[in-house]
């Protein structure tokens, strides 16, 4: 039988060179494993709700130590927008928000290898994600109920604004939109809509009729519940109720064509919103409608009867605020260095919203 104290420096010895073992395997990472997996210091809690709730997770890309207070300044912008944006506004105590420290870049040049994220360089607007990099970033922060909804905001003056979002129950929504751009926060009013409230874009690209190969698609993205703010059928759309109630109608709740990227076949609700234009920092009653259902069926399990939402949305009154100077750069003079070619895509059967 071995000495005690033989067995004793045996397994200190076994604890240093696992230790030294983990150090190395870590040491051509961009991102510090000991700070990523840090419970305290990497969680800063903006607003607490109920650990079943919506969460709203915001990391940061491509903000370097030097540019971190950048970044809650941004953060910042994002949270006086839920203040004032319904539906948030009213949702708040049914909505988690909160954000990383720990996503510090050793570059602030997309494509390079060594931002926090690993994202690469945008293209139309696209910005290639890396999974494993945002699953790392959020272990921490996750909701146990799944309910997370993550937020990047990338430090550049590319213009950005995507969203990655699968119908598959194991993948979560990731936003991305750029902070030093013109429309910054009615980006985010956008791109959440799609994560939150799975909304289509109501805006046109091609002047053309919607082709029958993306019919096909958009019915199999309604029948799973999503893109439930546009029509294929002008005279079946979702939010008749809505057309039809009088409390409603000094919004211009109707049938317009035009949505989904189209200019014909495709039908929407307003002549105008923020998934429609970056110049409008509000949803229209339908797309408030939808988000609340979502994040309403996060807090009770449940969706909502139109009702509980007709009751609260009219009874918040609409707050004036200055969407304008949220949009511009927190600090005009911050740039990001040219971005380079991305190596290696991380797509992971998401699709891609712009």
């Amino acid at each position: 039988m071995k000495n005690p104290i033989y067995k004793s420096v045996v397994y200190l010895i076994a604890m240093i060179t696992v230790a030294i073992l983990s150090l190395t395997s870590c040491a051509g990472e961009y991102i510090s494993t000991d700070i990523i997996t840090d419970k305290d210091n990497s969680r800063v809690v903006i607003n607490e709700a109920h650990w079943q709730d919506l969460n709203l997770i915001i990391l940061p890309e491509a903000y370097r130590t030097e540019d971190m207070e950048n970044f809650k300044q941004d953060v910042a912008k994002v949270y006086n927008m839920l203040q004032n944006v319904k539906p948030y506004c009213y949702m708040l105590d049914r909505i988690t928000v909160s954000y990383s420290t720990a996503c510090v870049s050793q570059s602030n040049e997309l494509g390079s290898g060594r931002t926090a994220l690993g994202c690469g360089v945008p293209d139309d607007r696209v910005l290639a994600l890396n999974n494993d990099s945002i699953n790392k970033a959020i272990k921490w922060l996750k909701s146990p109920a799944g309910n997370d909804v993550v937020l990047v905001i990338v430090n550049t003056d590319a213009y950005i604004g995507c969203t990655w979002m699968s119908t598959a129950a194991d993948y979560m929504p990731v936003a991305v939109c750029a902070a030093n751009d013109y429309c910054f926060i009615t980006a985010v009013i956008h791109e959440l809509g799609h994560a939150i409230g799975q909304l289509e874009d109501e805006y046109v690209e091609y002047n053309t009729p919607i082709p029958a190969k993306e019919i096909k698609k958009m019915k199999g993205w309604q029948k799973a519940g999503f893109f439930l703010n546009v029509s294929l059928d002008a005279t079946n759309v979702y939010w008749k109720r809505i057309i039809e109630d009088v409390d409603y109608q000094h919004e211009g709740t109707g049938v317009y064509e035009g949505g989904g990227l189209y200019a014909s076949g495709v039908y929407r609700s307003t002549e105008n919103s923020v998934m429609r234009t970056h110049n409008r920092p509000d949803y229209n009653a339908v797309s408030r409608y939808l988000i609340y259902q979502q994040v309403m069926k996060c807090h009770t399990g449940v969706e909502p009867l139109y009702s509980e939402f007709k009751r609260e949305d009219l009874a918040y009154p609409d707050k004036e605020w200055d969407w304008q100077s949220a949009n511009k750069p927190t600090n005009p003079k911050r740039k990001s260095a040219p971005a380079r070619q991305d190596q290696e895509m991380h797509h992971h059967h998401c699709i891609v919203w712009k």
